[in-house]
């Protein structure tokens, strides 16, 4: 599940303990029309600020955003029919949502939207567009998508199979902290792929990765003892 993002206007309400009167606030300005204070409340109704949390209200809300065009509300909807949180479950409905979003310059639906091209999640699956939107979230600064990009490029999937670039983006976002890229960067370090093969690297980085609970790194140290 990829985190919601909130705005900090909000987390400084809630910081001030007066959730519930913010809520309130919210409700009145979202059924004005308000398109912020619709997002704003669905982010209530989605962590209980103020509000019991309610997944179907959080939809409601976030979608009548969206309809008006809030980039985060975009996103928001499509991870909402992704992990079927409060409507039913619907890939199809996720990628549309991710993609709205990602025109609207948001790095997450970028990821999620290259990762849906990548895997047929919602869309027919196109690596060629998987490399573009991902890209787009790497150049952003976004490093989960280094990870799949990293795939793409070990792969050669939409691109020109290139291991040591391959390596590159692995290591990038295995010093961003991301276990999958600690454990493929761990597996060029020790089969030699993309750089020079280290077995003191390999297994530096199957610890690391294997401490944040990777379990395909922990077994793979066992063969190290």
């Amino acid at each position: 599940m990829v985190k919601k993002l909130i705005p900090l206007y909000v987390l400084c309400i809630v910081s001030f303990t007066i959730k519930a009167q913010s809520a309130q606030d919210f409700f009145e300005k979202a059924m004005q029309g308000n398109k912020t204070a619709q997002y704003n409340l669905g982010v209530c109704y989605d962590e209980g600020w103020g509000v019991e949390v309610r997944k179907d209200s959080a939809t409601y809300w976030y979608e009548k955003a969206a309809m008006q065009e809030h980039p985060i509300a975009m996103y928001n909807l499509g991870i909402h029919y992704f992990n079927g949180d409060g409507v039913e479950k619907d890939y199809t409905k996720a990628a549309y949502w991710y993609e709205k979003a990602a025109q609207k310059d948001i790095a997450d639906a970028m990821l999620n939207l290259g990762n849906c091209y990548k895997d047929s999640i919602g869309v027919a699956r196109d690596y060629k567009k998987a490399i573009y939107w991902l890209n787009k979230a790497y150049e952003k600064g976004n490093y989960k998508a280094a990870v799949s990009l990293g795939y793409c490029y070990f792969s050669g999937l939409g691109v020109k199979e290139n291991t040591k670039k391959a390596a590159k983006l692995y290591y990038e976002a295995a010093e961003k902290g991301f276990a999958e890229a600690q454990y493929n960067l761990g597996t060029c370090y020790e089969n030699g792929i993309g750089v020079a093969r280290d077995i003191i690297k390999a297994v530096y980085w199957y610890i690391k990765a294997s401490e944040q609970g990777y379990k395909e790194a922990s077994k793979r140290l066992l063969e190290f003892e």
